[in-house]
């Protein structure tokens, strides 16, 4: 930490990705980082649609909720026993018995459904946190070391994803948004118990800066050949009377390179602000997606 400022640096996650390669890859181009990262986002989005049909269940809960008056939550409409707790046998049963009855069931499924007990997500950590803590599980108390990895490889492959939607002969999966990594990266730092861990990285800080680094070299650049491109315009103007600095034939070689290189460094910066792009969304549904798994 020391020697690298409390930050998990860049190349070391560029590094980490690029040995995993080494290992072989799929028919399809996947190593065993991006098989990983597959993983990790199907565990997220099935978290999603768990989320979501205990948010459905919920809203109609509350939705059936409101008819009932705040007297009625703890009381029951049908009793099959007197004040002195004998039985009541003769009671008839009747279909005013049978109204009495399903109330009461629909009163309690309406209590039980808003509880605690219908946190599914609560329930899936604590199952899974007591598989995964056992000492057969041992290899996973570095899982937050291969986090920097893993979001290199989710940024390329959300960037992939954007570009396969403009083209017509797509050879791979298009898509727009892919928030299950950063669901399923929360869930497993939570069920772990590694936020701790993960903090300590200073992961996002350490892209940030590297980033910024490279947009701003980038600029600089760009900055400097369009300065020379300009000083060899006004000096193809200059009169044959003042001379010229360069010979006609240096002069269009000179400018043909500095427009290929301007334009090579125009796509550079457009890829590096669509990294940066791409790092903010996968930052922000991050830190969204663990505030699901803070409590409890």
């Amino acid at each position: 930490k020391e020697t690298t400022n409390s930050v998990y640096p860049f190349s070391r996650a560029l590094t980490f990705a690029s040995e995993f390669r080494k290992l072989g890859v799929t028919n399809k181009g996947l190593t065993c980082l991006d098989k990983c990262r597959i993983l990790v986002t199907e565990i997220g989005n099935s978290l999603g649609f768990v989320r979501m049909v205990q948010s459905a269940g919920r809203k109609y809960c509350s939705d059936a909720a409101q008819f009932l008056p705040a007297t009625v939550v703890n009381h029951k409409f049908y009793v099959a026993s007197d004040e002195d707790g004998a039985e009541e046998e003769k009671i008839p049963d009747t279909p005013v018995t049978k109204a009495a009855k399903n109330i009461d069931e629909a009163i309690l499924a309406l209590n039980k459904n808003l509880g605690k007990k219908s946190d599914y997500i609560r329930v899936l950590r604590r199952v899974f946190r007591g598989t995964l803590l056992k000492s057969d599980c041992a290899h996973l108390e570095g899982f937050f070391a291969i986090i920097p990895a893993l979001c290199l490889g989710w940024i390329e492959a959300s960037l992939q994803g954007k570009e396969m939607m403009h083209k017509k002969s797509a050879n791979r999966d298009g898509y727009f948004t892919d928030d299950g990594f950063a669901m399923g990266i929360a869930f497993i730092l939570s069920v772990l118990g590694q936020n701790d861990q993960f903090d300590s990285l200073n992961w996002f800080e350490s892209l940030r800066e590297k980033l910024d680094s490279d947009q701003d070299d980038i600029n600089s650049k760009r900055d400097a050949q369009v300065f020379r491109s300009q000083v060899l315009a006004v000096n193809s103007q200059k009169s044959s009377m003042f001379g010229s600095f360069f010979t006609q034939a240096e002069e269009k070689e000179t400018g043909e390179y500095g427009e290929d290189e301007l334009t090579i460094l125009n796509m550079m910066g457009k890829r590096i602000s669509g990294n940066k792009r791409e790092m903010e969304i996968l930052f922000y549904s991050m830190h969204g997606a663990r505030k699901f798994f803070r409590s409890g």
